[in-house]
């Protein structure tokens, strides 16, 4: 993350501890690194969505045929790459899965709320083709352009409750994000957090009129 960003995102974070939380700065102890877990989020998309695309072939709709042409050349290259996975890898990957889901159902054992930044980089622009794409570093570490640059995807294959609440505005006027994560079927305890920190930080009144 940027200076610029870490800072606006220390102090959002300071506004639970306004509100009467106690805040700690904790580890997650996953093992797996952040390129692994994104490709692994990306197979398993890849995986869902070439299900549901079967699906359609046989209603005669072949959107990888026909329609292909309709579709980003990011989504048929995701599509083709998990077309020739394995069951054997397939089953790998659900054990990496849950190996996630461990470490984070551990997490809250002790702590009632996650918080992270939404991105690790400031919003980028939406491509016109539609294949939109981030940078392939930050702070120096190699990410997948695609989606390694977000950090919601690791909850979006556990399952955990998790919601992006504003967090300010960064000098450029770009709009920064501060992810809460919930424990399982805990929504109205996210939902709660959520309220607590707009009564603080009341947003609405920072964005400029469109």
């Amino acid at each position: 993350m940027t200076d610029e960003l870490s800072a606006r995102l220390a102090d959002a974070v300071g506004a639970f501890a306004q509100a009467g939380a106690s805040v700690e700065e904790v580890q997650l102890g996953l093992t797996q690194s952040q390129h692994d877990l994104s490709a692994l989020w990306l197979r398993q998309a890849g995986a869902l969505y070439l299900g549901l695309l079967e699906g359609y072939r046989q209603q005669g709709i072949d959107l990888l045929g026909q329609h292909r042409d309709e579709l980003t050349s990011q989504f048929v290259s995701l599509l083709e790459s998990v077309g020739t996975m394995t069951v054997v890898e397939y089953k790998r990957d659900q054990l990496v899965r849950s190996n996630v889901f461990d470490t984070i159902q551990d997490l809250f054992e002790r702590y009632d709320l996650l918080v992270s930044p939404t991105l690790s980089i400031l919003p980028v622009d939406n491509a016109a083709d539609g294949n939109t794409t981030g940078p392939s570093h930050v702070n120096g570490e190699p990410v997948d352009p695609f989606l390694g640059w977000c950090l919601t995807y690791p909850f979006n294959f556990t399952g955990h409750p998790a919601a992006s609440i504003p967090a300010g505005l960064a000098q450029e006027g770009l709009p920064i994000g501060l992810q809460l994560v919930a424990p399982m079927f805990a929504d109205d305890e996210l939902l709660a957090a959520s309220a607590a920190f707009e009564r603080v930080r009341p947003w609405k009144q920072i964005y400029p009129p469109r």
